[in-house]
């Protein structure tokens, strides 16, 4: 295991020691159990990840009118 030391402010490393006893873990345990969760978390995608924006050829002039061809698709 790593031994890694943190510094929390006062009133956050309280709050974590009482839902730490309030889960019945220890402080290390909750602090572990904390960072596992946060860390296993998938990460937040874009909206544009799977989703084909500009469903066409690209324009050349794309990069100068990117709003106009954009827009086209809602007019």
């Amino acid at each position: 295991m790593v031994c890694i030391n943190i510094e929390l402010p006062d009133e956050l490393g309280k709050k974590a020691e009482r839902e730490a006893s309030l889960r019945g873990q220890s402080l290390e345990e909750f602090v572990r159990t904390c960072v596992t969760k946060e860390v296993a978390l998938p990460k937040p995608r874009s909206i544009y990840d799977e989703v084909e924006v500009f469903d066409r050829p690209t324009p050349p002039d794309l990069s100068a009118r990117h709003d106009d061809y954009l827009c086209e698709d809602y007019q």
